[in-house]
């Protein structure tokens, strides 16, 4: 979700709540303008964080709220320091997800306002004092907190994103990959909890970035996984690795791999991922719920279920 230009459709609407902008607010031709969005089309939502650090949810023309959640000093973490904002509706409307940086999670109901919930996801990482300057993000950039709702919203998987440089940094020749990109968290969005969270090891140092995952249909089981390495089967809500596999296919562009769909569902028994082979390779679950491969798929098929990711395999 990139930067909104100003004077778009939301800009338009948000006219009215421009009254009392921060006196050092972000401006271009004297407008604050819009950061990031998000809609909910079925139920009319919508939701953009602006330059000035409020956010304003909107139900068509109408102006249901305003909310400041990120301090007195958000242009400076924003500007200076390339502090993201995302938004994200659940799949009902029922909630709009807002994170901030590396980590920080509010679960926010948008026909009040209120903020019902708010997570601090690494406890080393703060925005309340200036430590967050200190973060050591290593070889990735432009870091965001991605979130992504499951089909009936009842989970929230949470991890941090960004761009990724490989290349050696000041000379240094041993690499890593920072926690913070090989970590998954799991909200309950029922209980408003986090149910689970998952490291995977640095085992191949640098190239940990979770940038590939899928919901189960069921909503009992999810995926997760590397690009050019392994990816795992957890099990919601408890987070237990029920499967892990090693092939997973290698995104040649790794500056561009927030995410991307390389594992995908067909049906409660049934997965298919892109492989290091360059195949569209099966799971099946049997009946005592073991996942076991079964086999490559021909490419006609393959294409039909990966879609545009299949040109991975045939570029």
């Amino acid at each position: 979700m990139g930067r909104a230009v100003p004077g778009g459709p939301f800009a338009e609407r948000t006219q009215g709540v421009q009254d009392n902008p921060a006196p050092h607010a972000a401006k271009r031709g004297g407008d604050v303008i819009e950061l990031c969005r998000a809609e909910h089309p079925k139920t009319g939502l919508s939701a953009a964080c602006l330059s000035d650090g409020r956010i304003v949810i909107l139900q068509g023309e109408k102006r249901l709220s305003t909310l400041r959640l990120f301090g007195e000093h958000f242009q400076e973490q924003n500007g200076w320091w390339s502090v993201e904002v995302r938004l994200k509706f659940s799949p009902s409307g029922a909630w709009l997800a807002v994170s901030y940086g590396i980590g920080y999670v509010y679960l926010v109901e948008p026909w009040t306002g209120h903020v019902e919930k708010e997570f601090h996801l690494f406890d080393g990482v703060r925005y309340e004092d200036d430590s967050y300057q200190s973060i050591d993000t290593y070889c990735y950039y432009y870091e965001y907190t991605r979130l992504d709702f499951s089909p009936s919203g009842r989970w929230l998987a949470v991890r941090v994103r960004g761009a990724f440089d490989p290349q050696e940094e000041d000379g240094w020749t041993e690499h890593y990959t920072p926690v913070y990109f090989r970590t998954l968290f799991v909200l309950d969005m029922d209980r408003l909890e986090l149910a689970f969270s998952h490291v995977f090891e640095d085992e191949s140092p640098g190239y940990e970035n979770l940038a590939a995952l899928a919901f189960h249909p069921e909503e009992n089981l999810l995926a997760v996984g590397v690009p050019g390495g392994r990816f795992r089967l957890l099990s919601l809500p408890g987070g237990a690795v029920t499967g892990e596999f090693r092939s997973l296919i290698w995104v040649p562009d790794p500056i561009n791999i927030q995410h991307r769909e390389l594992i995908r569902f067909t049906d409660g028994e049934t997965l298919v991922y892109l492989s290091k082979e360059k195949t569209a390779n099966r799971l099946r679950r049997g009946t005592d719920g073991v996942w076991r491969p079964d086999g490559a798929l021909p490419p006609k098929e393959g294409r039909e279920i990966m879609g545009e990711e299949f040109l991975l395999c045939y570029p």
